[in-house]
């Protein structure tokens, strides 16, 4: 080893060992004994190690969560732009209903004629049963992004138009599409409370309602919603006569963003569009059965001048008298790109404080103002700031995520004593697209969600956090995750591409941490509902073969393994011998030969001789593959994921794998999945 193998002196190193990395490149402990050089290096390990270590036993540590499919029931063929899910309580039971919402597009509509085209969806829960909502006058082409849903107020924002395949606002021919609930978001379900309650009354029975979404008839389509027993969602028009009547303004077009500002009534929030404007709008539910009474106002003024608004996360209204509530404009954030004159300090700006009154002369009313930032923000041309989050009970806990340019993500987050936003680096491959977190006020501690795709486009991951900076390991999912939504700490939604919606929650008391693979993994991300998808825990197997053994036990596939780590491989069942063939052979004059008969072996397990072993921050997994395939590997902690080696393929013979965990104590679960290289190609892991 050259001397400039050893590390600088005075480089990553407390003062008081920098005179021993000195002698040591100096090459002055040449003479000392290996053991005396171990013992030395040894120490300085443990001192390196002590400060992580601590830091990651303080850091709070987001639940361990079983993923289930949530039993949504949608096709293969609708995308989820956005998920919400919020708490209903029943004012006169008291009764408590997690509703859930989610928006999107399915490209597979059929219109009356038999064509394919494109239409936007919503799909909501309560009461534990999933539904499709109907759109009245929902047309082909259209598509919705965002989604915002309080007791008083159920809104959701998209574009409809030609050329809308991608959900683009911006493209040729798209129009602005704004659609409500009327009674907001304590009404959802009602169609179906009135329709059970007939039907109870007329025949005297009680209801069995599916778990899915109804299915499809009448009109709308060939995947529309029937009308009897789904919600209704009114479109907001451009233009309406005759007056009074509530249209969109003049001038508005590309909506990306919607939220209200939770707990507040009448219900108060914005709209954010592609062009930089941010329009104030309010829903205050109608009683004796008359409509909502809902506004839309102009523009608000922004400084520096937005070029679009992506995201927008509101706070809830200071405590006090409900007029003065009422009369409270909400205050918040808005995200994504803007730009001071040039000149000035911070010539791009890309997250904006939502105040509740504005100091720039000639101004009345909120406004939105540049955030500060720690560092100046003076890129050419940054990449917008896509969607924020904030903690409704505490202004300064809120986190916003943006996508580089050259790869990966970043997340932005307010720090130091005058709370600028500050950015900092995440991954170097992944691409996120929403993020979420609870209260400040929520037990046993807040928790932050980050949701994305893979760096290969073909699947989903999430990202968790109890607070001081650290975050866990993406979970995978089957398909890309577009939107998270998080209840409590213990109780998460995500949604995404190929209809997938799934739920997080605790394992059950007694029970397993979940399977090795459900349903999920072999195509549109759909079950029966309630099957467990995590990688991590008790059984070993999944529909897609089986596994050969259980975690914890010898087995012809785990030869060895560390002691108290559970060991689980799935891998596809034994394939049964194809059918023999015969073969006969042309006697030859000289020489007589019996007819010979050729039986081909069975093919057996795919993944043999597995062997672990485990040292500090690293296991080694070595293992056989009888034939080509593609391995993957997880390792955990108690139900949360510490490490995990991405699908890789691999040819047939002996392999070595390297795994790497984080956190100062091992794993005590590992996973292992492999899968034929020759399998179909809608049920192959995406390659990373």
């Amino acid at each position: 080893m050259s001397r400039g193998d050893y590390i600088s002196p005075g480089r990553h190193l407390p003062r008081g060992f920098r005179a021993f990395a000195a002698a040591l490149g100096s090459g002055s402990l040449r003479g000392a004994t290996p053991r005396v050089v171990a013992a030395l290096c040894a120490v300085i390990a443990l001192a390196l190690a002590a400060p992580l270590a601590a830091r990651a036993s303080l850091a709070p540590t987001p639940p361990a969560l079983t993923w289930s499919d949530a039993g949504a029931g949608a096709p293969s063929t609708v995308s989820f732009k956005r998920i919400v899910a919020y708490t209903h309580t029943d004012p006169a039971t008291g009764a408590k209903d997690e509703r859930v919402v989610a928006v999107g597009v399915d490209t597979g509509a059929m219109t009356q004629s038999g064509a394919t085209t494109n239409r936007a969806v919503v799909y909501q829960r309560v009461n534990g049963t999933w539904q499709q909502d109907v759109i009245n006058g929902v047309p082909d082409d259209s598509c919705l992004v965002d989604v915002a849903v309080v007791d008083q107020a159920a809104w959701a924002v998209g574009d409809s138009g030609a050329g809308n395949a991608g959900c683009d606002g911006t493209a040729a021919g798209a129009t602005p599409l704004v659609v409500r609930f009327p009674g907001g978001g304590s009404q959802l379900g009602s169609a179906a409370a009135a329709a059970a309650s007939s039907s109870s009354s007329s025949s005297g029975t009680g209801p069995t309602g599916p778990t899915g979404a109804t299915g499809p008839t009448g009109a709308t389509g060939a995947t529309g919603p029937t009308g009897a027993t789904s919600d209704q969602w009114q479109i907001i028009p451009s233009t309406c006569t005759p007056a009074p009547c509530v249209s969109l303004p003049s001038g508005f077009r590309d909506p990306r963003a919607i939220a209200w500002t939770p707990g507040s009534s009448p219900s108060s929030g914005y709209i954010g569009t592609g062009t930089g404007s941010l329009y104030p709008i309010s829903n205050a539910p109608g009683s004796g059965g008359a409509d909502d009474t809902v506004t839309i106002g102009s523009a608000l003024v922004s400084t520096p001048g937005a070029a679009e608004i992506d995201g927008l996360a509101l706070l809830r209204p200071a405590s006090g008298s409900q007029s003065a509530v009422q009369s409270q404009p909400p205050a918040g954030f808005a995200v994504g790109l803007g730009a001071l004159p040039s000149g000035q300090a911070n010539g791009n700006v890309r997250i904006f404080d939502i105040q509740s009154s504005c100091s720039q002369p000639g101004v009345n009313g909120p406004c939105a103002q540049g955030a500060a930032f720690a560092s100046a923000e003076t890129s050419p041309s940054p990449p917008p700031i896509e969607r924020v989050t904030v903690a409704a009970d505490d202004p300064t806990q809120a986190i916003a995520i943006e996508n580089l340019p050259t790869g990966g993500f970043a997340y932005w987050e307010p720090t130091g004593a005058n709370n600028a936003w500050q950015r900092k680096s995440f991954d170097s491959g992944a691409t996120a697209t929403d993020v979420a977190r609870t209260e400040m006020s929520a037990t046993p501690a807040p928790v932050e969600a980050i949701s994305g795709v893979d760096p290969n486009g073909r699947g989903g991951l999430l990202w968790e956090s109890g607070g001081s900076g650290l975050w866990s390991s993406g979970v995978p999912f089957p398909a890309p995750l577009r939107s998270v939504a998080v209840v409590a700490p213990n109780d998460l939604w995500v949604a995404g591409d190929t209809g997938l919606i799934e739920h997080g929650l605790p394992p059950s008391s007694g029970g397993s941490v979940g399977s090795g693979c459900s349903s999920a993994c072999s195509g549109n991300g759909n079950s029966s509902g309630g099957e467990p998808r995590d990688l991590g825990g008790g059984t070993s197997g999944g529909s897609t073969g089986g596994a050969d053994n259980s975690p914890g036990t010898s087995s012809p596939t785990v030869s060895s393994h560390p002691p108290g780590m559970q060991v689980a491989v799935d891998q596809p069942a034994r394939r049964p011998p194809p059918l023999s063939r015969h073969r006969r052979h042309r006697a030859r004059p000289h020489r007589k030969r019996m007819p010979s008969r050729t039986v081909p072996r069975p093919a057996g397990r795919l993944l043999t001789d597995l062997k672990v072993t485990a040292r500090p921050q690293v296991l080694t997994l070595v293992f056989r593959l009888t034939r080509p395939g593609w391995v993957f590997v997880r390792a955990m902690r108690t139900g949360v994921v510490v490490g995990q080696r991405p699908w890789v393929q691999l040819g047939p013979g002996r392999h070595r794998v390297v795994l790497r965990y984080g956190g100062p104590q091992p794993p005590n679960q590992l996973q292992v999945v492999a899968r034929d290289l020759q399998q179909a190609k809608s049920s192959r892991p995406a390659r990373r």
